[in-house]
This record gives structure tokens, sequence and C-alpha cells, in this order.
């Protein structure tokens, strides 16, 4: 969180059989510690129910200008992939892209391919980056000086549960 911009507007949802808001949308100025520490306190337990949580950050997001992003961080096991991807394709239609970061040495590869596929971003695996740092500051560019629909992900914290493994 310390490597976004200052202005960039964060909500952070948080699933299990259902979604629920752990941090309203707002500027990450001011708010960093706050988030962090929302997000240390979160413990894994439910079911699983991604397309909740998809379903929820389009509606935080669906109204607001600019770029505008879901970052998926799970093992991909979902009680119902289609439904998440139906979701995700909803959001992308919004203009919402979603990347996915699998956890956990047992990630479902494959709905997590399929989720990122789906919202027009990208599947990061278990172990294959050292840090997770969220830094949409700019988006990368050719040689023509043109944006490059990428941007660096890297994490911060691999002793959290959610990051634990990447």
């Amino acid at each position: 969180m310390k490597y976004l911009k200052l202005k960039a507007r964060v909500a952070i949802v948080a699933f299990n059989v259902e979604a629920f808001d752990v941090f309203p949308l707002k500027p990450v100025e001011n708010n960093i510690d706050a988030m962090i520490d929302k997000i240390e306190r979160l413990s894994p337990n439910g079911g699983t129910l991604i397309h909740t949580a998809v379903e929820r950050a389009t509606q935080l997001l669906s109204s607001r200008p600019g770029s505008n992003f879901i970052i998926i961080i799970s093992d991909g096991k979902t009680k119902l992939p289609k439904q998440t991807i139906n979701a995700i394709k909803e959001a992308r239609k919004k203009g919402i892209r979603t990347y996915t970061i699998g956890v956990g040495k047992d990630t479902h590869v494959t709905n997590m391919k399929a989720f990122a596929e789906a919202g027009g971003g990208q599947f990061l695996q278990p172990g294959e980056m050292q840090n997770l740092r969220l830094s949409f500051e700019r988006p990368m560019e050719n040689e023509e000086g043109m944006p490059i629909d990428r941007y660096q992900l890297e994490i911060i914290d691999s002793n959290h549960f959610i990051t634990k493994s990447l």
C-alpha cells in the first residue's frame, strides 16, 4: 500500500460465502496504516464464493472515473467458478480489469487463469514474485511512448496468510 499514489482510491473487500467491506473506498493518503491494520486482522474461515466479492467490488468501482482494477488474492477454489467468470465479465463491460494472484501451493491455477483472462488482466502464480507492490502510478510505455496495459506487482508482507507462499 505504501507504494500506491497517495491520491489513488482503494477499497478492500474480503469474502467467504458472502462479500464484506473491510475498508471503504478512500484515497490512500492518510489511510495507509488503517488499511494495513484491517488486512492484518483478516483470518481465513468459511466457504468460498469469489463471485460475491467481484460483484461487491464492481458496485464500488463502476461509477468511479479513471482506471479501475479488481485484484483477487486467493487459492482460486470456489464453489461456483462459472458465476465468478460471469461476474468478472460484467465488471469488464464496465471498464474494470481483474488481476489474480494465487496463494498457497494448492492454488487452482485453471480457475485463477480463467478469472484473469475474463477480466483482461493477468494471473500471478504462488512463488512467482518476491514482492507484491501495487504500483499503479504510471503504465509502462512502448517504443513509441504509448502506454502498455501492464503494471508492476510485488509482495510487501510474505508472512501474512494472504501473501504467505507467494
